[in-house]
Parts: C-alpha cells; structure tokens; sequence
C-alpha cells in the first residue's frame, strides 16, 4: 500500500471520528480542528492534500451522514480503525482462520467502525465461533461464519466496515451496500442464533420387524425463532445410514429443514471430524471399525455388550444443549408392538441376535437388520460426542458449523459499505 493511500484513509478516519463525536454538527472552532490535524503543512496527517482531495473527504462525511440517517444508525459510541484495533482483528482472523490470502478479494474495508461497547463481545463471538482449521474446508466453513457475525452486528448497528473510494469534484456522494447486505439477502445471511430441541435416540427393538420401533436415527432440531433482523428457521438433523444394504455402514449426518421438501445435504464428514478433533476429543469410528462391533456374522461377546449397555447408562439423565436425550422406552417389542422384555440390554440382546443370524428388515428385505443396530450404536457414540463438546463450551459452534456443512454453500465477500461518488 502506497504511503499516499494510507495518508488518504487515515485523514478519513479523522473526519468521520470528529464528525461523528460532534453528532453530526461541527462548530467553526471544530472544523478548524480537524483541518489542522489534517492538512497542517508540519504536522498533519495529509500535510499535501490536493483541493480535490480535501472536498473528497468533506463528501465522504456527506455520504456516510446519508448512509446512517437512511438505516437509522446512531452518530455516538462508535470506535474507529485503520488496520489495527477491530479491523486489524477481523483481518488476522480471515488470514487465519478463514484461508483468505489476499484481503481485498475476501473484504475492501478500508477503515472500520465499532460500537466501543461492543467490540469484546463482537470479538468473543468470533473466537467461540469460528474454530481452528485443520483443513482448506473448515478455512472455507469459518470464512461463511466470520461473513454471517459481520452481517449480523451491521444490521444491528455495531460495526461499520467501509469502503473508500475517492469522490471527484463532478460527482455527487453516495453509498453502495455489498450483495449481502442487500434488503433481499440480508436477513437469509445473518447469522442464526441456534437452540436445540427433540433429541431422540429410539431403543425399542422391534423382532417382528428386525428393526428400531420408530425411529431408524438419532434426530435432533435446530431452531431459530427469528426475531431482531433474523429469519425464522427450524431444521431436523439426523444421523443415519444412507444406504441399508450392508450389514455395516458408515451413517452420516443430514439437515433437512421444516415445512420445506429440499434436503440441505449430508454434512461433511471431514469438516465435523476436524473441529472434533481440534478440540482435543476422539471421533466416532464407523462400525466398519469400531473395536466393540464385530465383523458381520461374527458373534456379539458379553464384553461388546457391556461396552455399549454401559455407554446407555452414561447417557441417561444427561442434556445434550440443555436438552434431555429422549430414549423411548428401550425393550423388546413383539407382535401388536407390545414389549415383551424391557430395558437397553434386552433390547441390544434382540438386535444382536437378529444380526448375528443375518436377517433382512422385514417389511423392506432390502435392508439388513444389522445395519439398523450398528447404525444405532453409531448414534449412541455421537451423543456421548455431543455432551463432551457441550463441555467444551463448543456446543454453539458445532450446531452451526453443522448448519454450515449441510447447506454446503460456499461463502461470498464479507459484507462492507462502499463510500463512492455517483
């Protein structure tokens, strides 16, 4: 950057930092002030400021007036950076975390404004949010997050990224908004604030069916109710197997959201093994590998058994997000669905047995019955998953990197507001 430009910049700050801690309104004594600090031919910022430069920032404060009259943004609190302080922040946060390499292709901020008041909280959601990568997908995971907290806290009037272009003599100031800040787009990108709800992991086993009673997953819902510039959203998660076929399977993750027929997607894989593993906690082995599963056609052994009777004990009575893990009523339910013996172990004993013996679904012979117990043991492992990233205090991060992952959406510029002449 030449030294011109960073003379340029810093004299706008200068004048939008004045001017806005006048509310607006400067007093002749004010204005003097300002152009001393900025043009003095000794110690100003921009001692050599050509006319038109100095009329180009006093369009800039015309401008920028426009812009926060127009959305109803307040003149007072703001904080404001060049290159360090809250813009220096969300920089070295794109740098690295977010895979960005040339700052000007993910975000032109010039300058930028922060509510005073706000930048720790602003700066403590991006850190519990935007996690570690260990990959060029989770770069690309946490470049869509750190775009959706700046849309966020914009549209609630707490940071002002801006664009600075130079305004020539014959042309008048304006603004222009970045796409994602645009009325039709802006609250689809602002950044939801997730609760969970319905975490269901049915352990009733039907012999009549070779199968779970009910539900074939584990399932969860995400929701948002909207409200402060948000949409409104309700997605079901699930964890299941994709394909049924195949006594053991590797199930994965699928958003699909409420009142709408389009599936987000499967959740990537890699993306929820690599924030698993960068907070120091294990994956979950697929049952093609997990030590407590046999080999199909192999038998259960009392010590496989009591790994996963053990594994349900550990989870009853505990809260997945604040929610308590809805079991059913574990047991073995026969003809009529009556249950004939209750409790996990007979329930697992049943499903064993069924896979040891190689039975198919019965009411959809496609599928194998051990498909459905491994699938399910699956699950149990990730909610034991779930609590311990809960403990992490990572939960709000993994929901919606979940979010994330599903919608596979590659993330666009950050948002910003272009100062420009029209």
């Amino acid at each position: 950057m030449s030294a011109a430009t960073e003379k340029q910049e810093n004299t706008s700050r200068l004048f939008f930092e004045r001017y806005l801690d006048a509310n607006g309104s400067w007093t002749q004594f004010q204005q003097d002030e300002v152009e001393r600090l900025a043009f003095d031919r000794v110690s100003g910022i921009y001692p050599n400021a050509p006319r038109k430069w100095k009329e180009n920032f006093y369009k800039q404060l015309t401008a920028l007036a426009s812009f926060m009259s127009t959305w109803g943004i307040p003149k007072s609190g703001w904080v404001w950076s060049r290159g360090d302080g809250m813009m220096g922040f969300l920089n070295d946060i794109a740098v690295q975390k977010c895979g960005v390499s040339t700052l000007d292709n993910w975000n032109p901020m010039d300058i930028v404004g922060v509510q005073g008041a706000q930048e720790s909280i602003i700066k403590q959601t991006c850190e519990a949010m935007i996690v570690r990568p260990t990959t060029e997908e989770q770069k690309v995971v946490n470049r869509g997050i750190l775009n959706d907290i700046m849309v966020e806290n914009i549209y609630n009037n707490k940071l002002l990224p801006i664009s600075l272009k130079f305004i020539n003599l014959n042309e008048r100031p304006g603004y222009e908004l970045s796409p994602d800040l645009q009325t039709t787009r802006i609250r689809e990108k602002m950044r939801h604030h997730f609760k969970i709800k319905e975490v269901i992991c049915d352990l009733q086993w039907n012999t009549q069916d070779n199968q779970w009673k009910n539900n074939q997953e584990i399932s969860w819902k995400m929701y948002d109710d909207g409200g402060n510039g948000r949409k409104a959203v309700s997605i079901k998660i699930q964890g299941r197997a994709f394909g049924g076929k195949a006594a053991r399977e590797n199930p994965q993750h699928e958003g699909t959201p409420e009142g709408a027929g389009a599936k987000l997607g499967k959740a990537a894989i890699n993306e929820l093994r690599n924030f698993v593993t960068g907070l120091g906690l294990q994956n979950v082995p697929s049952p093609t590998q997990h030590p407590q599963i046999p080999k199909p056609g192999d038998t259960w052994q009392p010590g496989q058994k009591a790994y996963w009777i053990g594994l349900y004990n550990n989870l009853s009575g505990t809260t997945v997000g604040g929610q308590p893990i809805n079991f059913k009523s574990p047991g073995v339910y026969g003809e009529g669905m009556t249950s004939t013996k209750t409790g996990w172990s007979a329930a697992l004993d049943a499903a064993c047995k069924a896979d040891e013996e190689g039975r198919q679904v019965t009411s959809d012979p496609a599928r194998s019955a051990g498909n459905r117990l491994t699938s399910k043991l699956w699950g149990l492992e990730w909610l034991k998953l779930y609590t311990e990233i809960s403990a992490r205090g990572k939960w709000d991060a993994f929901v919606y990197l979940m979010y994330h992952s599903c919608k596979k959406e590659l993330p666009g510029m950050g948002p910003f507001i272009k100062i420009a002449g029209r």
